[in-house]
């Protein structure tokens, strides 16, 4: 899907929940799978990794610090790449 595309589905969405066409469980679900898409297709996040890295830095004594660090290397790593 293109920008426009992702645009008129979140809004088409959108337009179904407000007209109490879909419950807000669904809403959610559907929403949650359009915004990793598009985090996925336009930032190359991948949330596999990034909730490994979360699970990991619950055991850690600064589990915030943890995060920010996979985040940052995840991150450096991707735009590494693209070079």
């Amino acid at each position: 899907m293109n920008i426009s595309e992702f645009s008129t589905a979140l809004r088409e969405l959108s337009d179904d929940y407000s007209s109490q066409r879909i419950v807000l469980d669904e809403y959610r679900l559907k929403r949650k799978h359009f915004l990793d898409e598009i985090d996925q297709t336009f930032n190359h996040q991948n949330y596999a990794d990034i909730s490994r890295a979360v699970e990991k830095s619950e055991e850690s004594d600064n589990p915030v610090l943890e995060i920010i660090n996979k985040v940052f290397d995840f991150d450096k790593k991707n735009d590494d790449s693209k070079k």
